[in-house]
């Protein structure tokens, strides 16, 4: 019992039917919720994805364990927190299934990053892309480059059209 209140990581019991029946202090702080606010709701409720929860509950239903499911959550405040998931059932003497056992690791922070920089990757592209457009097209001529205008673009700058699209790539 102390070392599941006390534990840093966020975890939680579920019940068969998706009830939460217990929390820790650490799940509790991550989302914003009192214990009465959250202990005694479906876990459904907190979940952003109502498909993935479902995904979820269905294979720890079948004794399938769960290792670093990525889900999101919604905070108290509304917010979505990226998680990843681990679980297990713990089953009675006969194998009927007790509750869930879930440890939950807040991915958040790593998940706004990759996003940050996969859109800084496509503005360099993008940079890389209308730099190569400067060097090919007159200035004050729209143009949409298409294959023709790929090859010609290439020929101007002394290499094929391949070459020029892969120019435009990291």
């Amino acid at each position: 019992s102390e070392f599941f209140e006390h534990a840093t990581i966020p975890l939680h019991f579920v019940g068969p039917d998706g009830t939460i029946l217990r929390a820790n202090k650490a799940e509790l702080d991550m989302l914003g919720y009192s214990a009465d606010e959250y202990i005694g709701h479906n876990v459904a409720e907190f979940h952003a994805d109502t498909p993935v929860i479902n995904d979820i509950l269905c294979r720890l239903s079948s004794g399938e364990a769960l290792h670093n499911y990525e889900a999101r959550l919604r905070t108290k405040t509304g917010e979505i927190r990226h998680v990843l998931i681990s679980s297990n059932v713990r089953q009675g003497d006969s194998g009927e299934f007790l509750h869930t056992r879930c440890f939950t690791r807040d991915i958040t922070d790593r998940k706004l990053a990759e996003e940050a920089r996969s859109q800084a990757l496509a503005m360099t592209r993008l940079a890389r892309f209308l730099y190569l457009v400067g060097q090919c097209v007159p200035v004050g001529t729209a143009a949409r480059l298409g294959d023709r205008e790929l090859t010609q673009c290439g020929l101007m700058r002394g290499i094929d059209r391949h070459e020029c699209v892969v120019r435009l790539l990291p």
